[in-house]
C-alpha cells in the first residue's frame, strides 16, 4: 500500500473480506444507478481523496488517512477474534482496551461513510462552511480567516471539516454498553455489508436505551448493547429473523451493498425497484 493512498475505503478492506465467495469476490448493487457488479474488496467502496486534508494550492495532508488505517489495524485484530469465537460458539472475553478500540471502530465508521458525507454535502455545506470560518475566527482574530479560506475554497473547507470531526468526542453513554454478538447459521441466510453499514437502533437513536449494530462477517454482527463488561452470544435460531432485520436497515440506508451472493439482496432490492417505480408513476 502506498504510503499517502489517493484511492481510500469508506468500509476497511479488512472488513470487506469478510462477506467475499469463494474466489474472493464481492456481489455489489449500486441502488442509485440500478447496476449490478462483481469486484474484490481492493475496488469496492472506494473514493478518491474522501479523507484527505486539503490546503491552499497543492497542499495536502494525509494524517486522518493514517490515523484511520491505524485504527484499522487495531479493530481487525479485535474483529477477527470475536468472529473466530462466534464461530466456535465461545464469547470472545474482550480486555477493556479491546473493546475501546472496538468503540472507537464502530463510532468512526458510523461517521465516515460516503453516504452521509455526499448528502451532508448537499444540504447543509455553507451552513458548516460559515461555522467553520467563525470558529477559525476566533482562534486567530489576528488574522484575515475568511479571506484565507475564500482562497481555499468551500468545498475544500467543507471537506476539512467533515473530516475532522471523524474526531469529535465519543457519546458518554457509549462506554457504558457491553457487547453482544449475533451468529446466523448457515440455514438462517447471510448478512450483507453496506457503504453506510453501521445500524442504529431503539426507541430514540441519541440516547443509551439504543443498540449500534454492525456486521462484520456474512454470518456474525456485533451489537454494542447490554452494560460494560458484559458480553452475550445471540444465535439467530428464529427463522432468519435478525439476519433479515439487519440487512433490511443496512440496504435502507446504505447506495450501495455488497455480499457473497446477489441472492443475499435479491428479495430487498426487487422490493426497491418496485417502490421507485411506484414514485415515478404520475399521481
Amino acid at each position: 500500500m502506498p504510503t499517502n493512498p489517493k484511492r481510500q475505503h469508506t468500509v476497511p478492506r479488512f472488513l470487506l473480506k469478510n462477506f467475499t465467495d469463494g474466489r474472493g469476490k464481492l456481489h455489489c448493487l449500486d441502488r442509485r444507478r440500478d447496476r449490478t457488479y462483481v469486484t474484490t474488496p481492493e475496488n469496492a467502496l472506494v473514493e478518491r481523496h474522501i479523507y484527505t486534508l486539503k490546503g491552499q494550492g497543492s497542499s495536502v495532508s494525509f494524517a486522518a488517512e493514517h490515523s484511520l488505517s491505524e485504527l484499522e489495524g487495531r479493530a481487525a485484530q479485535v474483529i477477527e477474534r470475536i468472529v473466530e469465537s462466534a464461530h466456535c460458539g465461545r464469547l470472545p472475553n474482550l480486555s477493556c482496551a479491546d473493546k475501546d478500540t472496538l468503540d472507537a471502530f464502530v463510532l468512526v465508521q458510523f461517521r465516515r461513510s460516503s453516504d452521509k458525507y455526499h448528502a451532508l454535502q448537499v444540504r447543509e455545506r455553507d451552513e458548516i462552511v460559515e461555522e467553520t470560518i467563525i470558529e477559525a475566527q476566533k482562534a486567530h482574530p489576528d488574522k484575515d480567516v475568511r479571506g484565507i479560506l475564500h482562497q481555499v475554497g468551500p468545498d475544500r473547507v467543507f471537506g476539512n471539516a467533515w473530516i475532522q470531526s471523524l474526531a469529535y468526542k465519543a457519546p458518554d453513554w457509549l462506554a457504558t454498553k457491553g457487547l453482544a454478538v449475533v451468529l446466523i447459521p448457515p440455514r438462517a441466510g447471510k448478512l450483507l455489508i453496506g457503504s453506510d453499514p453501521v445500524v442504529l437502533a431503539g426507541r430514540d437513536r441519541r440516547q443509551p436505551d439504543g443498540e449500534v449494530i454492525l456486521p462484520v462477517a456474512s454470518d456474525v454482527a456485533i451489537s454494542l448493547a447490554l452494560k460494560r463488561g458484559q458480553e452475550q452470544l445471540i444465535v439467530d435460531e428464529a427463522g432468519a429473523r435478525l439476519a433479515r432485520t439487519i440487512n433490511s436497515q443496512v440496504f435502507r440506508q446504505s447506495d450501495i451493498v455488497a455480499a457473497e451472493s446477489y441472492r443475499v439482496f435479491q428479495r430487498l432490492a426487487a422490493a426497491h425497484r418496485r417502490r421507485q417505480r411506484r414514485k415515478s408513476q404520475p399521481p
